[in-house]
C-alpha cells in the first residue's frame, strides 16, 4: 500500500487530458452526448439497452485518447459491432445490478416477516440496512474506480479480473486514488467537457500508477 501524494501525476494528466481533447474535441462531445441521450431516455427500452455498450465505448475513447491515437466518432458504437462485445459491454453492469437485485428481495421479504412480530423491528431493520448500504456504496466507490477501463483494456478477460485489478489499484496507491476520484467529481460539475476530461484523466492516472498493466483493446 502505496500513501505517497505525487501532485504532478494530476497535474500532468489535466495537461495531457487538455491536449487529448482538443485534438479530437469533436467527437468525444457527439460520442458523449450520445450516451447522455440514451441515459436520459433510458427509461424506455432501445435507450437503456444501449447505455452499457455506450458506456464501454466511452471508455474505449478515452484509452484511445490517451494512448495518442485518433479518436473517431465511430468509437462510441465500438460495442455494438458484435454480439459478443454488447454482450460483454452489459457483463459489467449486470453483475453488480444482480446482486443488488437479489439483496433487494431478501430484504424485502425479511422486512416482511420482521413486520409480522413488530413494525418498530422491521423499521430499525431497514434504517440499519439503509446506513450499511450507504457505507458499502462509498467504499466501492474507489474499488471500482478503474475497473471499467481495466475491462475495455483487457478484453480477453473477464469482468471478475476487471473488479480485482481495479481493487488492487485502489489497494496501492488509496491516496492518489481518492484524489483523483475527487477532482474527477469537481470535474463533473463542468457539462461535457467536465466528464470527458474526467475519463481521460482516470486513464492517465490509471496507467501512471500501474505502468504493467496490459492494454490489448484494439477493436478497429
Amino acid at each position: 500500500m502505496s500513501t505517497n501524494i505525487d501532485f504532478n501525476i494530476i497535474t500532468d494528466g489535466l495537461k495531457k487530458s487538455w491536449d487529448v481533447f482538443v485534438g479530437n474535441a469533436v467527437p468525444f462531445i457527439v460520442g458523449l452526448v450520445i450516451l447522455f441521450i440514451a441515459a436520459f431516455f433510458s427509461f424506455l427500452l432501445i435507450p437503456i439497452v444501449l447505455v452499457a455498450p455506450l458506456g464501454y465505448g466511452f471508455a474505449y475513447m478515452t484509452i484511445r485518447g490517451i494512448r495518442g491515437e485518433k479518436v473517431e466518432i465511430g468509437d462510441i458504437f465500438i460495442a455494438l459491432k458484435s454480439v459478443s462485445m454488447f454482450i460483454r459491454s452489459w457483463m459489467y453492469f449486470i453483475i453488480p445490478l444482480a446482486i443488488i437485485f437479489v439483496l433487494s428481495i431478501f430484504v424485502i421479504i425479511f422486512a416482511g416477516l420482521l413486520a409480522t412480530i413488530s413494525g418498530t423491528l422491521s423499521f430499525l431493520f431497514l434504517m440499519f440496512l439503509f446506513v450499511l448500504c450507504f457505507i458499502l456504496g462509498i467504499a466501492l466507490i474507489p474499488v471500482l474506480f478503474f475497473a471499467l477501463y481495466i475491462y475495455v483494456m483487457t478484453p480477453s478477460e473477464n469482468v471478475v479480473y476487471a473488479y480485482k485489478e481495479g481493487f488492487n489499484v485502489f489497494k496501492g496507491n488509496i491516496i492518489m486514488t481518492i484524489i483523483t476520484i475527487i477532482v474527477v467529481y469537481l470535474l463533473s460539475i463542468i457539462p461535457i467537457l467536465g466528464s470527458i476530461l474526467g475519463g481521460l484523466l482516470t486513464v492517465h492516472v490509471l496507467k501512471t500508477l500501474k505502468p504493467d498493466l496490459r492494454d490489448d483493446a484494439h477493436f478497429d
